[in-house]
């Protein structure tokens, strides 16, 4: 079976007959060269099929304007240009820009009016927990959205008064403009220093066989959640051009995975979610960069999470020919999550330095093996890898005796 993403530009199609389009004066602002003819675009995608491309990027202009803003250099040159931008901040003692400075009342953690506000999704278990303990430990005010108050019991009498539980479903447009509420009245005027959008769910299983109504409460809590948590709380973090001069913007951080970057077999409905958070968090840095708000991903691979017991429900695959390899599947993930995976506290200290670094990264990658991570998905062409990922997804998945005649 041959899979194809066509990834066309501007076509001639009635699709910008549209009213919308038509009021932009849309067409008559793109230059000719631009345009693709409908029957090219079929023509170079039924050629690509013979081929086995899996990524078909039809007309030269589109290509090369792809290949240049993937490359590595293009993107140290775009992080180097942000990084710039920000040393222009007013700056205070020892050179370090003003909201990096940290609180000066010798007791900051019972002076809320002078701590940092974050705001943290998703902070019940796994990464948004552990964050939420090292942010407050390091002087922090934490807003940490819950499902139920209850949920965050436990975290409440650690934390203390630094903590303060907001409860929000990122599913519900109203309950997150009332979390946002709730947070800009706790500010009482002061900008917030940063969002983090950690709320998730992970669903593993065969795209054949995996429940649909799963796959739409995936994409709706990891997709459209985190633009609709990001959407009400960009106000609190400075996004309007009139703001006073001494207002200092806050940041984005946004927790991707590994997995927005490859994906791997029995990974695609999640894979495909954090290829969105991807997306989303490139366009977003630069539709948001006249108000000087950074958005950066964390990427972390294996991370030590509940969340592992939680992917896979085997039984769901019964009587079909994946049956065996969900099996296989649930046990590579409870030996990774019991051995191979990183302490979570390892993901807590990258979203720490994504809200404190003086210059943060784009990216901060949170893996045992990151050059492995970075040969595999930048320099090995992806026929090799898809190679690679069905040998051994045959080995693994399929009975050893009819593997053995395949």
């Amino acid at each position: 079976v041959k899979f194809q993403a066509l990834c066309p530009g501007v076509m001639r199609t009635g699709f910008f007959e549209d009213p919308y389009f038509k009021k932009m004066d849309f067409a008559a602002q793109l230059p000719e060269r631009v345009w693709l003819d409908v029957d090219y675009v079929v023509t170079e995608s039924l050629k690509a099929l013979k081929g086995r491309k899996v990524v078909c990027i039809p007309g030269g202009f589109y290509w090369w304007m792809c290949a240049l803003v993937n490359h590595p250099w293009h993107l140290w040159r775009t992080g180097y240009g942000l990084r710039a931008r920000r040393r222009s901040l007013p700056q205070g003692a020892f050179g370090l820009v003003e909201r990096d400075q940290p609180p000066v009342s010798a007791d900051f953690q019972k002076d809320l009016a002078l701590m940092k506000s974050v705001v943290v999704t998703g902070v019940s278990t796994g990464i948004g927990r552990a964050a939420t303990i090292m942010l407050v430990r390091q002087g922090f005010r934490v807003f940490g959205t819950v499902r139920k108050v209850e949920d965050a019991a436990d975290l409440q009498a650690e934390c203390g008064d630094a903590f303060t539980p907001v409860v929000c479903n990122v599913r519900d447009d109203a309950s997150v403009r009332e979390a946002a509420k709730t947070v800009e009245a706790h500010l009482a005027g002061q900008t917030l220093w940063g969002l983090v959008n950690n709320a998730g769910v992970a669903l593993v299983g065969p795209l054949m066989h995996v429940p649909l109504q799963d796959v739409r409460n995936q994409m709706d809590v990891n997709i459209t959640g985190l633009l609709s948590v990001t959407q009400a709380f960009l106000p609190l973090l400075g996004a309007r051009l009139n703001r006073s001069a001494d207002t200092i913007p806050g940041r984005i951080v946004n927790v991707s995975s590994i997995s927005g970057v490859i994906a791997l077999p029995m990974f695609g409905a999640y894979a495909a979610s954090k290829y969105a958070v991807e997306a989303i968090s490139r366009s977003l840095r630069t539709e948001i960069a006249w108000y000087d708000i950074p958005v950066i991903v964390i990427e972390p691979g294996p991370i030590e999470s509940p969340i592992w017991s939680k992917m896979i429900d085997p039984e769901l695959y019964q009587n079909t020919d994946y049956e065996r390899m969900a099996r296989v599947t649930e046990a590579e993930l409870r030996r990774t999550n019991e051995g191979e995976a990183l302490p979570v506290v390892k993901a807590s200290e990258a979203i720490f330095h994504a809200l404190s670094d003086k210059k943060p990264k784009e990216r901060y990658i949170v893996n045992k093996h990151p050059l492995g991570r970075s040969i595999l998905t930048r320099w090995i062409p992806e026929k090799w890898v898809d190679g690679l990922l069905r040998k051994r997804f045959l080995k693994m998945g399929i009975p050893s005796s009819d593997a053995k005649s395949r």
